[in-house]
């Protein structure tokens, strides 16, 4: 299964995103630093892909995923969980 987990930057996106990688999922992490600024520890998550989002931004948000048909399904989900028709 496919994850858009936002927040990576944070204890617990952080930790999310491991416990995904380690149970066989593909995750994207996001947040609003141009990188990926969480501990630096050599963890999954210090390698797994990063979008830097601000997820406030509605507007962008929406833009950004019905234009990258490379995270398709990780719009769908945003899409739904910002109750936006794609």
């Amino acid at each position: 299964m496919k994850f858009l987990v936002t927040g990576v930057g944070g204890q617990l996106g952080h930790d999310v995103m491991n416990e995904l990688i380690k149970r066989g999922h593909e995750g994207i992490g996001s947040d609003i630093a141009p990188e990926y600024s969480g501990v630096k520890d050599n963890s999954a998550v210090t390698a797994a892909p990063y979008i830097s989002l601000d997820i406030t931004d509605k507007p962008y948000c929406f833009d950004y995923f019905k234009n990258d048909i490379q995270h398709n399904t990780y719009r769908e989900c945003f899409c739904q969980c910002m109750k936006i028709k794609s």
